[in-house]
């Protein structure tokens, strides 16, 4: 098995082969925490305040040699992917650096600190640093899907007022989601049109409203781990509804949730795909 280190198209493998790159020991992980902590002076005490943790450093300490390519060609690959140009430059967005055990963790890579003391033997030894965006591990994710129910129509009630309408009106639909894990993780939730105004509720958790108008052929993506609200790839700052739950209070944590899905669908085609990477403690 083989740590792989993604960013953009960029793959970085480090196994325990004798060719190309590889790890000369087990990656190292640390973690670091930072206390709000006042002294209380002529009290002999302290007071807590929140205890935050960072987040964690991934260091591996690899070995880069000749495979069926020179060495300098093998090392400028090396290099290369670890600058990680795809993602630097675009706020926000991170490579991923999967453990041998499947699990993955987000961040940036760091400079590459190069060892060329073994350059005599045809080895370049370095070191690479990953800083991660918190202390927390991903699984694969898990996904639901809740569809509308189709409306029932069954024409005028008198009395009647114009303007007429031949459907039920909002519609609801509810559907289960599992969360696995150790700890609490955020749902990405890819709402499908065509649907007006829609909501997205987790039963004990809160809801989502948005004021937007969606057509057949479009989606919003609300992703309450990063903190943003797309249309089609495009950005909508304004589509969530003060009216709603914020998008950080979504956190869930592992077990069994009722999801609802709202809004105006005459259509009954609309649905929303949920989608939660469960969080762990470690790989």
């Amino acid at each position: 098995m083989a740590w792989i280190y993604r960013a953009g198209a960029r793959v970085l493998e480090l196994g325990e082969g004798t060719d190309g790159p590889g790890l000369m020991e087990f990656p190292e992980v640390g973690v670091e925490a930072s206390s709000e902590v006042v002294s209380l002076p002529r009290r002999d005490s302290r007071r807590f305040g929140n205890d935050l943790i960072e987040g964690q450093t991934v260091s591996m300490k690899i070995e880069v040699r000749s495979d069926e390519r020179p060495l300098d060609e093998v090392w400028r690959d090396v290099v290369a992917a670890w600058r990680g140009d795809e993602v630097r430059g675009t706020p926000g967005l991170l490579a991923t650096l999967t453990a041998d055990s499947g699990r993955f963790t987000r961040g940036r890579p760091r400079p590459v600190a190069p060892d060329a003391s073994h350059r005599l033997f045809d080895v370049i030894r370095a070191e690479l640093v990953f800083e991660c965006a918190d202390d927390l591990w991903y699984g694969p994710a898990e996904s639901s899907r809740v569809f509308f129910s189709v409306p029932e129509t069954g024409g005028l009630r008198f009395p009647a007022e114009a303007p007429f309408t031949f459907d039920s009106g909002p519609t609801i639909r509810q559907g289960q989601l599992e969360v696995s894990g150790d700890v609490a993780t955020w749902p990405v939730f890819v709402i499908h049109g065509p649907v007006t105004n829609p909501r997205v509720k987790i039963t004990g958790v809160g809801e989502l409203l948005f004021d937007v108008v969606l057509a057949y052929d479009q989606s919003l993506t609300v992703n309450t781990r990063d903190g943003w609200v797309k249309r089609d790839g495009v950005s909508l700052p304004g589509a969530l509804s003060p009216r709603g739950a914020r998008l950080s209070d979504m956190q869930l944590r592992p077990g069994r949730y009722e999801v609802v899905l709202g809004g105006y669908d005459p259509t009954g085609t609309g649905f929303l795909d949920v989608q939660v990477e469960p969080a762990f403690t470690s790989f």
